[in-house]
Parts: structure tokens; sequence; C-alpha cells
């Protein structure tokens, strides 16, 4: 008899234990079949490399979309510069414009600074985008579109831009390059313009 119940307890005191781990393994197991989002899967920096904002409008705002022109002015001082994220430029008077152009290290064949562009700033604007230096050439940019938001604090811009680059097929320049387009557009009361931006690979094989 002693002997009946002494196996009945030996076996209670390692069952304990046991299920113990196996309230514990069905913990973890619900834990980690539990899926939420990461500060990454939401952050803007998931599209640190062609865009400095992703963020949609705020406060259920309709955005209106902005009229724009390119301009190609050829070599610019933009090109010049190592631009290691995109940027964003707002030229509103000849002044401004006129000391962004003077910094090109560029000579014409007289050993001379190329003149300014000329632009009537009386009711436009000039905008230059880049996305960023690059390794090599073969890097284009193209303006989407534009969106503008009223906010309490302004009008916010949200310029959506493609990245257009080479694949290993072409045959590139090997040098930095940075990548840029200028754009006109009326002027406007910015207080803030976001970058949101997307690639697309071109292939030089027949």
């Amino acid at each position: 008899m002693t002997t009946y119940w002494t196996k009945i307890l030996g076996s209670l005191i390692w069952k304990k234990p046991l299920i113990h781990y196996l309230i514990l393994g069905l913990a973890v197991l619900t834990l980690t079949s539990c899926s939420y989002p990461t500060q990454a899967e939401n952050s803007p920096k998931l599209f640190s490399k062609f865009s400095n904002s992703t963020h949609p409008s705020q406060g259920g705002n309709v955005s209106n979309l902005i009229k724009f022109k390119v301009i190609n002015f050829g070599y610019s001082p933009l090109e010049e510069n190592f631009e290691p994220d995109p940027k964003v430029l707002v030229f509103r008077d000849k002044k401004t414009w006129s000391k962004f152009w003077n910094t090109i290290s560029i000579l014409d064949l007289n050993l001379q600074k190329p003149p300014v562009p000329k632009f009537n700033f009386e009711e436009k604007m000039i905008i230059g985008l880049t996305s960023g230096s690059k390794t090599t050439g073969g890097y284009k940019i193209r303006i989407n579109k534009i969106e503008s938001f009223q906010e309490k604090q302004g009008r916010r811009w949200i310029i959506h831009y493609t990245e257009i680059r080479p694949d290993e097929s072409c045959i590139l320049t090997q040098k930095p390059t940075t990548p840029n387009i200028f754009i006109s557009t009326d002027k406007s009361d910015i207080y803030s313009i976001d970058l949101q931006g997307k690639k697309m690979i071109y292939s030089c094989s027949n």
C-alpha cells in the first residue's frame, strides 16, 4: 500500500515541472505568433535614399496639383557639389539665383564663368532638385507631380519624382555625378517641401 502511494506522489512531483514548461511554451508561442509593425516598417527612413518624407496629407486636407515647367540649363553648379541625400533648392529672386551660379567653377573658352541664365522672378520661381550624388554617370531625374496642402503652419508641397538609373549593361562615365533637374512654377509661400521618390532602372542592351 505504501509503495502504491509513493509511486503516485512521485509521478505528481515529476509532472508538475512538466506542466509549468507546457504553460510557458504556450505563452511564448502566443507572443511570437503576434505580428506588430516595427518602427522601421513605418519610418520614413525606409525611403531615405530616395525621399526625405513619405508622409501623406494630414488632417484630411485635399491636395492641389501644382503646374510646373522643366527648364534645361545644361551644366549647373548643382552638379559640382557632393550631395549625399536628396535635396531641393528654391530660388525666388535674382540675387539668390545669381549667387548660386557664381559658385560654379567651370570656365568657358575665354576663361570666364558662364553668364547667369536669365529668368523673370516677378511671377515665377525656380526649384532645383537632386536625388543625391552617384558614383557613376547615367542617372536622370523626372518629376511626376507636385502636390500642395494647406496646413496650420502654411502651405506644404510634396514633390513626387522618379530617379532613372542604369543597369549593368550600360557603359557609364566612371566618375561621381549629381543628377539634377530644374523647374519653374508660380510663386508660392511654402513653409515646407517634402520629397517622395521612387526608382526606375533602364537597360542599354538591345
